[in-house]
């Protein structure tokens, strides 16, 4: 019985020291029109400026929802419609139960959205993106939005529009620079990789794996003690 003891210990110990106790991490970054992000028509000004943070430290999270997720955009003129921040879509695909605490959209939802012609919902879009699309605050050309999320931060895409420009109704678009380009695989930083952002991962918060591990090996422990 020992012995059994000492390897079910062993092995605790060695699987919680392959995962990562969660730290505190405040990250902020931006993107501008021309040092990062892709604006078109009236958007196409070095006003146009993304910016976010992501923390787990904000003290009014809700329980199991760690990571809070602030995303602003501020464009010169042309109200923002709408815009998307890509979540991850694997084998667990990010869902609207991974949200809380929705602020700053009267309105919001996850799925797949597609490009579509110059009259569409996403003109422009450079590929599908699956993401949380965010809307409804009126007519406004600088908005923030905030939610919380029990997933991690990676580095991701995003995209926003309004209606057209011009006597031959332009699209005005915006999403970052390295939208097509492959996501980087870098850890969570301040600032910006390869002209992305950070956005929810499908990973849950390493914590609640290692609750979850513990669960478990208590289980066996009682396992062993009847």
């Amino acid at each position: 019985m020992a012995r059994l003891i000492y390897a079910y210990g062993l092995s605790l110990f060695l699987l919680l020291s392959c995962v990562p106790f969660a730290q505190a991490a405040l990250y902020t970054g931006s993107l501008s029109a021309g040092s990062g992000l892709t604006a078109t028509e009236d958007w196409d000004d070095p006003t146009t400026v993304l910016s976010w943070t992501v923390t787990n430290e904000d003290p009014s999270a809700p329980a199991g929802f760690s990571w809070k997720y602030t995303y602003t955009l501020h464009v010169p003129k042309k109200d923002i419609s709408h815009f998307i921040v890509e979540v991850s879509n694997g084998e667990d695909p990010f869902t609207a139960s991974n949200l809380a605490d929705v602020t700053g959209a009267g309105e919001y939802e996850v799925q797949l959205y597609h490009p579509t012609g110059d009259s569409g919902s996403n003109p422009l879009m450079p590929d599908d993106l699956y993401g949380v699309k965010l809307e409804d605050w009126g007519d406004k050309t600088e908005v923030t939005v905030s939610f919380f999320s029990d997933r991690q931060p990676v580095w991701g895409d995003f995209y926003a529009k309004d209606g057209t420009s011009g006597g031959e109704h332009n699209p005005v678009v915006l999403y970052n620079t390295g939208f097509s380009a492959t996501d980087p695989a870098d850890a969570p930083a301040d600032g910006s990789v390869e002209n992305h952002l950070l956005v929810p991962d499908t990973v849950p918060e390493p914590a609640v794996m290692t609750l979850l591990l513990l669960g478990g090996v208590g289980l066996l422990s009682r396992r062993i003690r009847r």
